[in-house]
């Protein structure tokens, strides 16, 4: 039981220190004369599916606005493991920078071929929750043109499948 109970604690005060890491990492660089036009990524899910007694399908478009960026946060239990698939759905040439972290980079989507290209257009993961890269995960889709992202608007069309009763966390934005 206080096992247990060390391990929720744990994934707790995780989520709360990425959370906020994510914050402070995923702000915008605007002049300050910008701040007034910010408009927050936007998600709609689209559907969720039980897939037997064990999966969960998540459908979900994203929309992220020219320079900015989108986290998904996974709480998950040992050798649990999350697939996906995106593809950036508004322009051939529109591309993101996509990363999933744990304690240390987990995975991170590489554009295939030659050229300048630094983003994608699309990508499938897959990965398995360890002991050694903690139990929260982050999945990040990166708008800026540093992180890959090709800096334009764009709505990005998602499917994760993952264990049936294991939360996602999606930051909401304040109103001020």
């Amino acid at each position: 039981m206080v096992a247990k109970w060390k391990n929720s604690t744990l994934s707790v005060v995780m989520v709360i220190l990425l959370g906020a890491a994510g914050l402070l990492g995923g702000c915008s660089i605007f002049n300050q004369d910008d701040t007034e036009d910010y408009q927050p990524p936007k998600i709609e899910v689209l559907k969720t599916l039980d897939v037997g007694n064990q999966w969960q399908v998540k459908q979900l478009r994203i929309n992220i606005y020219g320079n900015d960026k989108f986290s998904l946060l996974y709480s998950l239990n040992e050798n649990e493991q999350v697939e996906g698939y995106f593809q950036v759905e508004d322009d051939e040439e529109a591309t993101i920078g996509f990363s999933i972290y744990g304690i240390s980079q987990v995975l991170q989507s590489s554009p295939s071929g030659s050229g300048s290209r630094v983003g994608v257009n699309s990508d499938s993961f897959s990965f398995t929750a360890s002991q050694a890269q903690g139990l929260t995960y982050v999945l990040t889709y990166d708008n800026t043109v540093a992180g890959g992202g090709s800096g334009k608007s764009c709505s990005i069309y998602t499917e994760l499948k993952y264990p049936k009763g294991a939360p996602i966390y999606i930051p909401i934005e304040s109103q001020e």
